[in-house]
Parts: C-alpha cells; structure tokens; sequence
C-alpha cells in the first residue's frame, strides 16, 4: 500500500515509456503514441507523499501474455494503463443538454461527445 501520489521531479517518465514501445500489442503501440505529436504531459501532483517511494508504477515492461497467472496478469495491466493514462492529455468533450417543456412538464437530454479520447484510448474505466 502506498500513500503517495506524486512523483519526484527526477523521475524520467520517457525511459519508463520508451520501454514499453517495444512490447507488441497495445502497450507498444500507445507508449508510440504517447511520445510523439506532443501528446506526453507530466502526471499530476496529488497531495500525498510519503516519501518512501513512487506511485504505484509499472517496475518494467514485458509482455502480458508472458505472465503466466492470470489474477497477476489482470493487475499488471490495471498498473501499466493507469500509468500510461496519467502520463497522457485530458479527454476533451462536448456536452449538449436540451431542455423541451410542454405545458406543465419538462424534459431534459443530455448528450456527450468525446473529441479527443487521449487516456481514455488506453484506460477505459467503464469495463
């Protein structure tokens, strides 16, 4: 368990990154994406930090597929995507809401376009 949610000044993002381009599939082909066009930006500081070390963060890369145990496997992913999302640009949408009233009762639509997916390319939270 950790407390800490930020990262040491010194923390080189783009080594940790750089090495995931090698792995095939979707890590490599995010990390790519990830630095190039601009699309890196420095994670966050939260509140915390217990000095003891960094986030939770991803110790290497490799291949998913070569981690044998499937529990083990599911938080390896879980702890790359994380990573890569808070190394990545916000999500930009575009909400419409509608409001209609007819005679004394009123209804409401809302809608939400995403423009620009950014983490939400590699972290999708709604699965």
């Amino acid at each position: 368990r950790t407390e800490t949610e930020k990262f040491r000044p010194e923390f080189n993002h783009h080594t940790l990154i750089q090495s995931f381009q090698a792995v095939a599939g979707e890590f490599g082909d995010y990390a790519s994406k990830l630095l190039s066009n601009n699309n890196f930006q420095n994670p966050r500081a939260g509140q915390h930090d217990d000095n003891a070390h960094p986030p939770i963060t991803p110790a290497k890369a490799c291949d998913p597929g070569s981690i044998a145990d499937p529990i083990q496997r599911k938080v390896y992913e879980l702890v790359v995507k994380h990573y890569l999302a808070c190394c990545s640009r916000d999500a930009v949408g575009k909400e419409t809401q509608l409001t209609l009233k007819i005679a004394s009762e009123e209804f409401v639509a809302k809608g939400l376009m995403i423009l620009e997916k950014n983490w939400l390319e590699i972290y999708h939270p709604w699965e």
